[in-house]
């Protein structure tokens, strides 16, 4: 396997699919894969993942990519300039993470997503897409959260959330305190929350860092409801609260969180004092319809390996 390459091509829409790839590509390389994550030059990668992929040996691709066709934007005819100086030809496979476009440059290629760009644009009408994928793409989502239209694909394999940070694989000790995590979409600090938690609210980016150093699991966590996120609670267990939000995906997600019995939205605590928070979000943890987790170590060892 030492010889075999794979080219990783996150969404750049937000930092959430970044971190996702960053687990994967990080257990591709423990067993045995050479690994290239592929980012756009004009798109600024924050310091901590420049560390992070040359603490793990993945190499960065720093390239002009179709930034049209990831995420709803109309598409533009420089996309086309940018596909075609694009080549994938050294890499045995190329897994993609929600873009669709690097599959149909590549006779090998797997997609992780719980839905596709093309999809979400035809549901809000931005522009009627052509979502047909390489016969040959295999598909990977989760289950909880797969976009209905994604069941069509043949080559589909529902699994479950997730857990990109082995949060599954020890038990902590719950403590009644929440924090905030932090995204480079958001537009809320900790200070909107001040009447909901009246002690300074630490700020997390990635649960994954917060258990390492404190050793205990949130009561709950303040948060967008982007799939990193979910996933990071659900892997953990820790109740996800969620910030307002008018993105159509992020709904989509809080709907099928809170329909597990999982999840508050924010303004439903805001009016509650600290007893009466920590008895309702506990109260919950006990009604709750926690769904199945695989780390990302099986995920690669079971599934992904079946693939090369």
């Amino acid at each position: 396997m030492f010889n075999f390459s794979i080219a990783v091509v996150p969404s750049a829409s937000g930092f959430g699919h970044l971190r996702r790839c960053f687990a994967l590509s990080k257990e591709l390389v423990l067993n045995g894969f050479d690994v290239s994550l592929f980012w756009d030059l004009r798109v600024d990668l924050p310091e901590w993942a420049i560390v992070f992929l040359k603490s793990n040996r993945i190499t960065l691709e720093k390239k002009i990519l179709p930034l049209h066709l990831d995420a709803p934007h109309v598409f533009q005819p420089a996309d086309k300039m940018a596909m075609r100086s694009l080549n994938f030809s050294k890499f045995d496979c190329v897994i993609a993470d929600t873009v669709t476009w690097p599959l149909h440059l590549s006779n090998k290629s797997i997609l992780i997503a719980q839905f596709t760009w093309d999809i979400y644009k035809d549901r809000l009408n931005l522009s009627t897409c052509d979502s047909t994928l390489p016969a040959s793409t295999k598909i990977f989502g989760m289950k909880e959260y797969l976009w209905s239209e994604m069941r069509s694909y043949k080559n589909l394999a529902e699994i479950p959330i997730l857990d990109y940070w082995g949060l599954s694989k020890k038990q902590y000790r719950l403590d009644n305190q929440l924090v905030f995590s932090q995204s480079g979409r958001l537009k809320y600090t900790p200070q909107n929350f001040s009447n909901l938690v009246k002690t300074d609210l630490k700020i997390v980016q990635g649960l994954e860092n917060f258990v390492k150093e404190f050793r205990i699991k949130p009561l709950g966590v303040i948060c967008r409801a982007g799939l990193g996120a979910l996933s990071e609670c659900l892997s953990l267990r820790t109740m996800p609260i969620f910030l307002p939000d008018e993105d159509f995906e992020i709904q989509f997600n809080v709907g099928q969180t809170t329909r597990m019995g999982i999840g508050f939205k924010v303004e439903d605590l805001l009016n509650l004092s600290q007893l009466e928070l920590v008895s309702t979000v506990l109260a919950r943890y006990d009604d709750a319809q926690w769904p199945p987790t695989m780390t990302v170590e099986r995920f690669v060892r079971d599934r992904l390996m079946e693939e090369f």
